[in-house]
């Protein structure tokens, strides 16, 4: 069609555009599609006797294998994982879960490089030889203990709000607190201190001995890893 008896321009401006977005967005779906699922580790406490890493493994990434320290490891987020070579030195923790918490007991024996859905964990590395004649960490109700290897016990607590822990003797040990939360710790001296928690959080201790009161208002939830 002519205007004014000159040919009309064609706008070629937004097919070029459209074609300019359409390229880019194959262009960031194949990324997308080719770019690895990963996993993190984090130090979160490190000293002369531990090393506490979380580790976050996006769905369909690979664990690898390499030795390591001995370990234990919480599980925070579970997710079903495969083995996919033998090994001598756990990479990661198996086992059945209990359904109210969402904690593993790390596996028996060998395991191996997992390839995992989606999972969050904690870690404790121990920096040094397992002790060979250690002492043996027990610790009074609502504690319960989870699992054991040459290096430390690990226990677990869930305390109502007002619920007292009686007098105990704790060793050099790691706190992973699951909730948030208040601690009212009294000494043997009769000395009180207010610890606030907050979940996910992790601390490490020297040895002392306390009764503990959950002062605040929700159930306290707590990972306790006593060092031999």
């Amino acid at each position: 069609m002519f205007v004014s008896g000159q040919p009309r321009k064609a706008n070629l401006f937004p097919g070029l555009v459209a074609g300019v977005l359409a390229a880019a967005c194959l262009s960031l779906a194949a990324t997308a599609q080719q770019a690895p699922a990963r996993t993190t580790r984090t130090v979160v406490l490190e000293n002369e006797l531990v090393r506490v890493v979380e580790v976050r493994a996006e769905p369909g990434s690979q664990i690898e294998m390499r030795e390591q320290p001995d370990k234990m490891v919480i599980v925070l987020e579970a997710a079903p994982a495969k083995n996919s070579r033998p090994s001598r030195r756990m990479e990661w923790a198996q086992g059945e879960t209990k359904p109210d918490t969402g904690i593993y007991k790390p596996a028996e024996g060998p395991a191996a490089g997992s390839v995992l859905n989606a999972a969050r964990a904690i870690v404790v590395e121990f920096k040094q030889q397992a002790p060979k004649a250690g002492r043996a960490p027990s610790l009074p109700p609502p504690y319960k203990q989870v699992s054991e290897n040459a290096h430390a016990v690990q226990f677990e607590a869930t305390a109502a709000p007002g619920q007292v822990t009686p007098l105990h003797t704790h060793g050099n040990h790691v706190l992973i607190a699951l909730t948030d939360g208040t601690v009212e710790l009294t000494d043997a001296e009769g000395r009180k201190e207010i610890v606030q928690l907050k979940k996910d959080m992790v601390r490490y201790g020297g040895p002392l001995t306390h009764t503990s009161t959950n002062a605040g208002s929700t159930p306290l939830h707590l990972i306790l890893i006593e060092l031999k």
